[in-house]
């Protein structure tokens, strides 16, 4: 028996792969970078609901057409009220981030703490699915949380971190179930969804397996927005397009080669960073051009209403940052400096 024990020791503790992974892991621990992720995080969420009003805009336009050049046509009504439903519950998700549902400083609503309840239960057979989306470190890649050694550390000393990380995903996760859901005609979305199916006293003697009654598609849909808020979408090997294959490779080499990974230690964060900043270029970031970077897991025709929606946040962002440059800064002042509004003669650093 020692020297199976003695391995195990050397793996969990001394073998480089776990040595280097842990120094990943603590690099994040600190408070400074926990108040940084948690600000860009809410900063996203703007970005987020104006994406989303633009893309529901866009498919409540695009509903409204088509229905006037239905008449007679079956299939084409039937597409213009799938475009109509989407829209309007893309707007509803637009609406719900605006005022910041599910993220008030830990404060969760009854679906959403009742989704990720059943979501992470064994017996509703999504937990394996729930392990995917709630890492402990989600910047490191696909740990599986049952790590021992150093790496059990590096988790524990992540706490913060991965509260105000998970905090961001469950509000996204919950959402986008909930657009979903409203889409295919549930009324109320996810609330409508609890209260039929396990509130409702006729229902609930026979809603025991309603949980695990909604589409894999929808969960992993969910599941992939809510990755990709964080930066921490994965699987590009399973996209097509130069792009994810580069993607593919870099993060892998960073991941596997300890010298490169010194220089880039979360390069799906990287590959996630631009991204988010490519897709949410006025116009230009309407298109891949081939190349296939805005590409989703699963989906092989672009969808130009969810673009629109994307050059909508990045206009609404630029003008933002526009305001604020118009209003607290000037021709004197370098590119991250700004005049404080409570003095107006003394500058700060606006990282």
């Amino acid at each position: 028996g020692a020297g199976p024990k003695q391995s195990n020791l050397y793996k969990n503790w001394f073998s480089l792969g776990a040595l280097n992974k842990a120094r990943i892991g603590f690099m994040t621990t600190q408070l400074a970078t926990t108040a940084r992720n948690t600000t860009n995080g809410y900063m996203r969420n703007y970005v987020y609901a104006m994406d989303n009003l633009g893309t529901g805009l866009a498919n409540l336009g695009y509903g409204q057409v088509t229905k006037l050049r239905s008449i007679g046509n079956k299939e084409l009504a039937a597409e213009a009220q799938r475009a109509i439903n989407l829209g309007k519950a893309q707007m509803v998700t637009g609406a719900q981030s605006l005022y910041g549902k599910d993220l008030w400083m830990g404060t969760t609503s009854w679906e959403t703490a009742a989704l990720d309840k059943l979501f992470r239960d064994a017996k509703f057979g999504k937990s394996n699915l729930a392990k995917e989306i709630y890492r402990e470190m989600g910047d490191i890649g696909e740990l599986t949380g049952e790590e021992g050694g150093i790496l059990f550390l590096a988790r524990k000393a992540n706490y913060l971190n991965t509260l105000s990380d998970n905090m961001f995903k469950r509000a996204v996760f919950s959402r986008e179930v909930d657009k979903r859901l409203r889409a295919a005609g549930q009324k109320g979305g996810l609330k409508g969804f609890f209260k039929e199916a396990y509130l409702d006293p006729k229902m609930a003697k026979k809603s025991a397996g309603m949980f695990s009654r909604i589409d894999d598609k929808v969960i992993g849909q969910a599941m992939e927005e809510a990755l990709s808020f964080t930066y921490q979408t994965g699987k590009f090997a399973g996209k097509s397009g130069y792009f994810n294959k580069g993607a593919d490779f870099f993060i892998d080499a960073a991941s596997k080669n300890i010298l490169f990974s010194q220089a880039v230690p979360f390069p799906r964060y990287l590959v996630n960073q631009l991204i988010f900043a490519y897709e949410h270029i006025p116009i230009l970031g309407m298109f891949d051009f081939g190349t296939g970077i805005l590409k989703k897991q699963g989906d092989e025709l672009p969808d130009y209403a969810s673009r629109f929606g994307k050059t909508f946040g990045g206009l609404a962002t630029l003008g933002a940052f526009f305001g604020i440059r118009n209003q607290f800064g000037d021709e004197t002042t370098g590119p991250y400096d700004y005049y404080s509004p409570a003095n107006p003669k003394k500058t700060f650093d606006a990282r």
